[in-house]
């Protein structure tokens, strides 16, 4: 979930965005990550608010960013990947296929990780 470090109201909207989020059917290996763009700014929020919002809405962690000097996407990038290679491998692999919630579901989750990683590797800026 990103909102915009500089814009108060962007990061008031993370209840909204968050409430969308718990709507869908997740599965329990489901992670979310707080992304704060625009970190190369003054912040309009403050890290004591950022770390409450962790707390409430159950992050699995936070990242700053900033696509204009490039720097912070790598971190997400990594930290994403390495979460969901975790969680594969977490897997029963003894197990059938319909002890799992569904393969919809399963597959719901790696298509929501894998538009994670297209939209980070999408917006990374190119150091010239």
């Amino acid at each position: 979930v990103l909102y915009d470090c500089t814009n108060r109201e962007s990061f008031q909207s993370l209840k909204h965005w968050n409430g969308l989020i718990e709507r869908i059917d997740l599965l329990p290996e489901t992670f979310k990550i707080l992304v704060a763009t625009k970190c190369d700014l003054k912040a309009a929020v403050s890290r004591g608010e950022v770390d409450d919002a962790i707390k409430e809405f159950g992050f699995y962690a936070y990242v700053e960013t900033s696509s204009k000097e490039a720097w912070g996407h790598d971190k997400l990038l990594e930290m994403a990947v390495e979460k969901v290679f975790f969680n594969f491998n977490q897997l029963d692999t003894t197990a059938t296929i319909k002890s799992y919630p569904s393969t919809t579901s399963i597959s719901r989750m790696l298509l929501m990780s894998s538009v994670a990683v297209s939209y980070t590797h999408l917006t990374l800026p190119t150091k010239r």
